[in-house]
């Protein structure tokens, strides 16, 4: 959940839980697979965002308020 949310922010590891405890009730209703489903997914998201979901939102907010 941590690096799921991310590791240098504090509300990092409270966006990964939110995030995996949603992800997972969703999949548990939709398919018997939801392990694989839930893995492949986490994988995924971490690969694509090194500094978690909440460091990329952060970098988001960061870049919008920056003049160009």
């Amino acid at each position: 959940m941590v690096l799921l949310g991310g590791v240098q922010t504090l509300s990092g590891p409270l966006v990964g839980s939110l995030v995996f405890s949603s992800l997972q009730d969703i999949l548990i209703r939709e398919t018997e697979y939801w392990r694989a489903v839930l893995g492949a997914v986490i994988l995924f998201l971490v690969l694509a965002f090194p500094q978690g979901l909440a460091g990329f939102i952060r970098s988001l907010f960061e870049s919008r308020g920056r003049p160009a």
